[in-house]
């Protein structure tokens, strides 16, 4: 698992924000193919609680987005609690076309890419 989390896998990508020596966001990549046969990427991002709302996410989302998009991933699949709204109005402000399916109380949200 620490393997996968630090992007030895073939087609996983990871980032870590840091401040002062200390890891305050973590976010990660993994390449796979969607049902339509898309490039897709699946990305997660965490950030520590005192970070939230300052940037550093959005940050590591853009990153992610890059270097997906660089290796030739058309979709984008995140999985979002539904009561984070701070993290879906960035997704509506980023992807307003994004697909949203309910599942209890996550949301998976589909992204294309530009």
């Amino acid at each position: 698992m620490l393997r996968i989390l630090a992007g030895e896998q073939a087609g996983t990508d990871v980032l870590v924000a840091t401040r002062n020596g200390a890891i305050i966001g973590h976010a990660m990549a993994v390449d796979s193919t969607g049902p339509g046969g898309d490039a897709t990427a699946e990305i997660g991002v965490v950030v520590t609680d005192a970070w939230q709302g300052r940037g550093v996410g959005s940050g590591l989302v853009r990153a992610l987005t890059a270097r997906a998009r660089a290796r030739g991933a058309t979709t984008l699949v995140m999985e979002v609690m539904a009561e984070n709204q701070r993290v879906l109005g960035m997704i509506a402000r980023r992807w307003p076309g994004a697909r949203h399916d309910r599942s209890a109380a996550y949301l998976t949200v589909h992204a294309r890419l530009g």
